[in-house]
């Protein structure tokens, strides 16, 4: 089994679904239908945990089923009988990770408006992102000022 290097969500959903299968494996043989079914997945997602048991050596062939002289046929695969490595895998599974967590950053309040009288209102998000603002207040429109006249200081109705 690759060593662990983050300790996130999906770590552990990948950790509880090996325990689920080596806990499956025990009880009976199983194809890669039967995975599939068990893990919920798709069969090229349950291809990739067949692959990391058989690659640690915790799960075997078996037999095949509806083989014929050019074609193998569909794969029965069995718990292995090394129960050494099977409690070496159990082990490691069980194991705090010994990785950071990440770090939680304060969120950033915004300078004050450089312009009096201009407000900034900032929706708080969880993701950092750059807030940034003009310089120069836009200057309104002479048309507009000529029709309902010129804007207050404080920007509110008359």
């Amino acid at each position: 089994m690759t060593p662990r290097t983050r300790d996130t969500l999906n770590t552990r959903r990948r950790l509880e679904n090996l325990r689920c299968l080596i806990d499956a494996f025990g009880a009976r043989q199983m194809e890669a239908a039967d995975i599939c079914d068990l893990l919920k997945f798709s069969p090229s997602g349950a291809r990739k945990y067949v692959r990391e048991l058989r690659e640690d050596r915790i799960i075997e062939v078996a037999r095949h089923i509806d083989s014929t002289a050019t074609y193998l046929g569909k794969v029965i695969y069995k718990l292995t009988l090394d129960e050494a490595k099977i409690a070496a895998l159990l082990a490691e599974i069980d194991q705090p990770s010994r990785a950071p967590t990440r770090k939680q950053y304060k969120p950033v309040k915004p300078a004050p408006p450089s312009v009096p009288g201009r407000s900034v209102h900032i929706i708080g998000d969880d993701t950092h992102y750059a807030v940034r603002l003009a310089r120069i207040v836009p200057a309104r429109d002479p048309l507009f000022e000529a029709l309902f006249g010129p804007a207050l200081a404080s920007g509110g109705q008359p």
